[in-house]
């Protein structure tokens, strides 16, 4: 029995011996502690005017029946198709953009007496979306359409042709901005600012916004000044979440 506890305090004390240099060496080589990051949020806009505009133009017709509706509605559509591309809209700046047909009802009580609504006639109704290029021809070919034949027009929504190219002027402002204020927040932490680790953005609108629907009435181009336009300025830009490393 002795001999056996002899063994046994023999092999603690082997074990205990090969422990001992491990810890040792875990306190002289401490585990890497992750890195001190710093994020800045920030917002750049870059101003631009704009060199682009787009309308969606409409024609609505009635007829006392559907297939009458439809041939005067075609009739007054292929003018002003004719008309957009003798002012300088190009084929592929035109687009259909919706065609209706709908019946007409008469719901007033009194009607005919028996307390249907009574048929009418119907409505048609074509669209077209307009992308025009010259700014300065917009008021001249909204009036165009307008004597074609158009008694709807929706717009216009201004924007600039090459958005990205601004994008990215706004994305290096964005980057100039953090850094100068993560140099504040790191010298009064008494650290030292390292290098981005990532960044994330997002976009701070979804694109221009359109102008209210306003319906054109008939008038005479000839005699009348165009139609003023203002596209005023865009604003486009981004929102930035820049991550920085700090360091002792």
């Amino acid at each position: 029995m002795f001999a056996m506890m002899h063994k046994t305090l023999m092999a603690g004390g082997f074990v205990c011996a090969l422990l001992l240099p491990a810890a040792a060496m875990a306190q002289e080589h401490p585990l890497p502690q992750p890195p001190q990051v710093l994020e800045i949020t920030v917002q750049e806009k870059i101003s631009a005017a704009p060199d682009i505009a787009y309308i969606n133009a409409g024609v609505m017709t009635t007829a006392k029946t559907a297939a009458e509706a439809m041939q005067e509605n075609a009739r007054r559509m292929t003018a002003v198709f004719d008309t957009l591309r003798k002012t300088g809209i190009a084929d592929k700046d035109l687009q259909t953009s919706g065609i209706q047909l709908n019946a007409q009802y008469d719901y007033s009580s009194n009607s005919h007496g028996d307390g249907q609504p009574k048929l009418t006639g119907y409505q048609a109704v074509n669209s077209v979306n307009i992308t025009v290029r010259d700014l300065a021809a917009l008021g001249k070919t909204l009036d165009a359409t307008v004597s074609a034949g158009v008694n709807q027009i929706n717009g216009p929504t201004f924007d600039v042709q090459d958005r990205e190219a601004h994008l990215d002027k706004a994305r290096a402002a964005a980057v100039t901005t953090a850094k100068k204020r993560a140099e504040i927040y790191a010298k009064a932490a008494n650290l030292k600012l390292r290098k981005i680790v990532s960044i994330s953005e997002q976009p701070l609108n979804g694109g221009p916004a359109p102008m209210p629907m306003m319906r054109a009435m008939a008038m005479d181009s000839a005699a009348a000044a165009p139609t003023p336009v203002a596209p005023g300025m865009l604003d486009i830009g981004l929102a930035a979440l820049i991550r920085f490393e700090l360091g002792e």
